[in-house]
């Protein structure tokens, strides 16, 4: 039989059920056995949760980077006209207007090229259709947003007179948008106030992440179809900076990448921002001038017998003329007709560049950059009269030809095309590029021994030397 556990009379006078011991035991267990599966669950609630937010910032974090890597990529494979007559808006590094609505189509103007007009229309979402993209969504299932700084938005045309003016685009280009980190800190400001360090912002893509509550606001974001096409619907304020709209060249109007907590600890800035920095895309650019420089004087060789025409003046282009100078082996590449190769050759070489050609004088892209690419033509392809075919392997069997090192200190390149970076600060006299005097100087636009054009250096990108250069 099994014990019992006495109980006091008035503890029976309350009708309390006296239990055998191993059952009282067994409802212990029990009870336990529910503390720790409640705790489990909550655990594994957390850790679900936990995951899924993982997942939804690694998505969005994918996403970004698959938009930047389009839009740069856009920007430097832009198609330019190869007939003389051509005139075009096109130019390498031109990024598309935002869509203004969900349809993935870019706008098909954002203002005009001071920046005077067109601000607002500069903010939109991601025009991932004409970039080629599929719809992308962030880790929330929401479109990605974009905005252009007006330095390099496209559809626009302007003939840069200074390396500060509005809508040039060249290695001297900044962007002109703002951005800080989430404590408010202005990491990239799109003021400029420094022309030595481009440190204003391209372009920015932007998750909008889940809806919130905007700080001010009455009400969660809307939206729905009647919200869609207001950025405050999606994009966020805080540390004083409204990522729904900016300002092109403002110190303090741009964007500011979440999360960002207030006082309280309460989210109010969830967007996630990416940008694309003056060192994501210049490089990238001169390197595609430098190529189809190259490709001009490569396919005007194969037509002239492998000669190539004369150089322009340094110092007259200073003044805007690109003319061909006789015997000038050094300087900026010559606009057409080049009357003195052609009568150095008497006629026998040509002095129009070929139809494969794109960089005109009508060429708008090639106004915004002709000041920045110079050229060293070896002796031995100079053009003569009559023109015959330089001998064979002139340059290695001891002909007079251009020195590039590295590769090499051998006297082996037929051409070298440069194109000049960013003025740098930390070489003597800061490099002016703004009066003919400054414009006519090599050495505001290049380094070591390539201010001379008699021999070339290559060397790794630093704060004191940017030249970009090829050869054939």
């Amino acid at each position: 039989m099994l014990p019992t556990v006495r109980i006091s009379r008035q503890q029976h006078s309350s009708s309390y059920a006296v239990l055998p011991i191993q059952q009282k035991g067994a409802a212990l267990m029990l009870l336990l056995t529910i503390l720790v599966l409640g705790t489990l669950t909550t655990l594994v609630i957390s850790i679900t949760g936990g995951s899924n937010a993982a997942e939804q910032d690694m998505k969005t974090a994918k996403v970004l980077a698959h938009a930047k890597e389009a839009l740069i990529s856009h920007a430097v494979s832009v198609l330019l006209p190869t007939a003389p007559g051509a005139v075009t808006t096109s130019r390498p590094g031109d990024l598309p207007c935002p869509a203004l609505d969900n349809s993935g189509v870019a706008a098909a103007s954002c203002g005009d090229a001071a920046g005077t007009t067109g601000q607002s229309a500069r903010l939109g979402r991601l025009p991932w259709m004409t970039l080629g993209l599929p719809d992308l969504r962030d880790g929330h299932g929401e479109q990605l947003w974009y905005a252009v700084s007006n330095n390099f938005k496209e559809n626009f045309r302007t003939i840069c007179t200074n390396p500060d003016q509005p809508g040039c685009l060249n290695s001297d280009s900044g962007g002109t948008i703002t951005v800080r980190i989430s404590s408010g800190l202005v990491i990239n400001n799109g003021a400029n106030p420094d022309p030595f360090v481009p440190s204003g912002v391209v372009a920015v893509v932007i998750a909008p992440g889940g809806v919130i509550q905007r700080e001010g606001a009455a009400a969660l974001q809307d939206r729905s179809a009647a919200g869609s096409s207001n950025p405050q619907n999606y994009l966020d304020v805080g540390n004083g900076e409204d990522n729904a709209a900016f300002i092109d060249g403002s110190a303090t109007d741009g964007f500011i990448n979440g999360p960002v907590l207030d006082i309280n600890g309460n989210l109010i800035v969830n967007d996630r921002v990416i940008s694309i920095t003056y060192q994501d895309l210049l490089p990238k650019l001169e390197e595609r001038v430098a190529g189809e420089v190259l490709k001009c004087m490569t396919d005007y060789a194969l037509a002239n017998n492998g000669r190539y025409p004369w150089a322009a003046a340094t110092v007259a282009s200073g003044s805007g003329n690109y003319s061909d100078v006789i015997n000038n082996r050094f300087g900026r590449i010559p606009d057409t007709p080049f009357i003195w190769t052609a009568i150095s050759s008497l006629g026998g070489m040509s002095f129009l560049w070929p139809t494969s050609c794109n960089i005109f004088s009508t060429s708008d892209w090639w106004v915004n950059w002709k000041k920045q690419v110079f050229y060293g033509l070896a002796d031995a392809y100079k053009p003569i009269n009559p023109p015959t075919p330089p001998v064979a392997n002139a340059c290695a069997t001891g002909g007079a030809c251009r020195v590039v090192d590295p590769p090499s200190t051998a006297a082996d390149k037929q051409i070298v095309v440069i194109v000049a970076g960013k003025r740098l600060s930390g070489v003597a006299g800061g490099q002016p590029r703004v009066t003919t005097g400054d414009i006519g100087n090599s050495a505001n636009y290049l380094e070591d021994a390539n201010q001379l054009g008699v021999t070339f250096s290559k060397s790794p990108l630093t704060s004191t030397f940017n030249d970009v250069l090829v050869y054939q």
